[in-house]
């Protein structure tokens, strides 16, 4: 939960810190914009760490959280995170189909809410750091009984136009791929067609209680989104 909630604060704020540093010709507006997103990103990081903090100690003898103790973000929280990440020069196009936010709100374990909002957002990082100014797509599909399958999509930059100053620890991806099998589900990511795309499906219980075969994920994750 830490490095996937500072990690995309951080990754904001170092994106615009090296925009300070490296461009001598920006205006004073957009300076100020720049610095007013760092020391906004900051004030939610610190917030963010003080949350994850509160939940850790807020909990019982045997490890459950205590009623009315902090809750971690999850789907609910989808549009609030793109429209923050829109903030900082990034392009998101969200295609969730209405009728899944009602099923969302209505049957998804909160648990499998939690790790599908951490992965989306993981994603959403490593674009803005590896590709940035490039579109990013994110698709959500599927249903009680089917699972939910996210995919998450940037085209690659051009080799001269790659960022070559990034910082990465490598654990994005596989913080991401440890979340998704705890949860019972499974996780791509790779380059697809001159893209990096990074897709999961969880498992959703519901009337059909059936798992679905290995064979029927695999499809879902080779992205045939459920309409």
């Amino acid at each position: 939960e830490m490095h996937d909630a500072l990690g995309h604060r951080l990754s904001a704020v170092s994106m615009h810190a090296g925009a300070l540093a490296y461009r001598q010709d920006m205006p004073a507006d957009e300076v100020r914009q720049a610095a007013g997103t760092i020391a906004g990103q900051a004030r939610t990081a610190l917030e963010d760490l003080r949350e994850i903090l509160g939940v850790l100690r807020s909990t019982d003898a045997d490890g459950a959280p205590v009623e009315g103790s902090p809750q971690v973000p999850d789907l609910c929280r989808l549009p609030t995170m793109v429209d923050e990440t829109a903030g900082m020069g990034c392009t998101i196009d969200l295609e969730v189909p209405e009728r899944l936010w009602v099923q969302i709100h209505e049957s998804l374990p909160g648990s499998t809410s939690r790790h599908a909002y951490r992965v989306v957002q993981e994603a959403v990082t490593n674009c803005c750091k590896h590709a940035p100014g490039q579109r990013i797509l994110i698709e959500m599909g599927g249903a009680p009984g089917r699972g939910l399958t996210l995919r998450v999509e940037n085209p690659l930059p051009a080799p001269e136009e790659a960022p070559s100053d990034v910082v990465s620890g490598g654990m994005g991806l596989t913080g991401m791929a440890e979340r998704v099998a705890l949860a019972g589900g499974e996780l791509e990511a790779g380059r697809q067609a001159g893209s990096f795309v990074v897709e999961a499906w969880l498992p959703w219980a519901g009337r059909r209680t059936a798992t679905p075969s290995s064979t029927d994920r695999t499809a879902q994750l080779n992205g045939s989104m459920a309409p």
